[in-house]
């Protein structure tokens, strides 16, 4: 299903751009539609490959139908068009299970098609992945995208505010700086939170709401669940998981053995390792082979470790965990890393 996606999404792309017709990207459309949009220049060259791929994905060899839908763009004439590829936030892990080595084949292709590609993703992931191909990342450009400076962070802030219409002041957007942690996903995510509820973000105590909101039900909370989901399918083993990562937090103990993991997790060390690499690839823990040190991981990831743990494992109400939740960030939030309070604010937040 996802080769052929690949394909259809080139296709259609490619189409809009050649006929000026960005809207075809909105389109549900078949690969014989396709053909039938097709420019009298590129039609040839849409046929043939349409042809081979309804020849192709009729035999038996999954890996030669997987190769031939990525190295679709390569067909294109080079005196026709020079097609540029992104692949952007891909999960190549998702297919670690595959029976075809779907995130070796796509850094294959990409890397002998001859034309220009961008592969954006987890950096150990797409390193890893490089790596597997037998190659190195020194033949190509990597950007790494480094944790935003405070005052890009700030501006960053200030501009997602202005284009979704949410009401924030200086100290507001200082506070979701340092509370967020400059991170780009975070911030988006709490005001598009903000502009579809309608929420002004002009106090402390309604960023504190609407964070604890996020983290308990919404964005934040559905992107962890989802992360924490992929991990650990299982939901005896996700709970575990959420139990051993949740408690080693407040001990100031950072590192762990693999052994230790393994017994706390009830599993097989296969299982465990698979584990241990979807979250050191998720920059969650890091992890060489042996020794595990939990001090990966954003504040905001720990937050949510401590709520659900409190929800699920040991069932206390909700309200008092949201109570405590935002009773834990404001004491982070102290006078030492956080802006000072105007009286109008600090009435506001009491």
């Amino acid at each position: 299903m996802r080769r052929s996606r690949f394909l259809n999404t080139f296709l259609l792309q490619y189409l809009a751009y050649r006929r000026d017709e960005p809207s075809l990207c909105q389109l549900s459309l078949t690969l014989n539609d396709l053909v039938q949009l097709a420019p009298a220049a590129d039609l040839k060259w849409i046929e043939e490959l349409v042809e081979a791929y309804n020849r192709q994905r009729f035999g038996q060899d999954d890996r030669e139908l997987v190769r031939f839908c990525l190295n679709a763009p390569r067909r294109v004439p080079a005196d026709i068009a020079r097609p540029f590829v992104i692949l952007d936030v891909v999960q190549l892990s998702n297919y670690g299970e595959s029976s075809v080595p779907f995130a070796t084949e796509i850094v294959k292709a990409l890397r002998f098609s001859g034309n220009p590609f961008v592969l954006a993703g987890l950096r150990r992931e797409v390193l890893g992945a490089v790596a597997r191909t037998g190659g190195n990342a020194d033949g190509l450009d990597v950007m790494r995208l480094e944790p935003l400076r405070e005052e890009d962070a700030r501006q960053l802030v200030s501009a997602a505010a202005r284009r979704h219409r949410v009401v924030l002041n200086d100290e507001t957007r200082d506070l979701l700086v340092q509370q967020l942690e400059g991170s780009p996903f975070f911030i988006t995510a709490m005001l598009q939170a903000a502009r579809e509820k309608s929420q002004p973000l002009d106090s402390y105590l309604a960023c504190e709401r609407l964070y604890v909101d996020e983290l308990m039900g919404g964005r934040l909370n559905r992107h962890f669940s989802a992360v924490l989901e992929r991990i650990a399918p299982e939901a005896d083993t996700r709970a575990a998981l959420v139990r051993l990562l949740c408690e080693w937090l407040p001990t100031g103990q950072h590192t762990a053995s693999f052994e230790s993991w393994r017994k706390r997790l009830k599993l097989d060390s296969g299982p465990v390792e698979q584990v241990l690499r979807a979250l050191h690839i998720q920059e969650l823990v890091n992890w060489d082979g042996e020794a595990i040190n939990a001090e990966g991981g954003s504040s905001v990831w720990k937050d949510y470790l401590r709520s659900r743990f409190r929800l699920d494992a040991l069932r206390e109400p909700r309200a008092l965990v949201v109570a405590d939740v935002m009773a834990d960030s404001s004491q982070t939030c102290s006078a030492d890393n956080c802006p000072p309070l105007s009286p109008q604010r600090q009435s506001s937040f009491a």
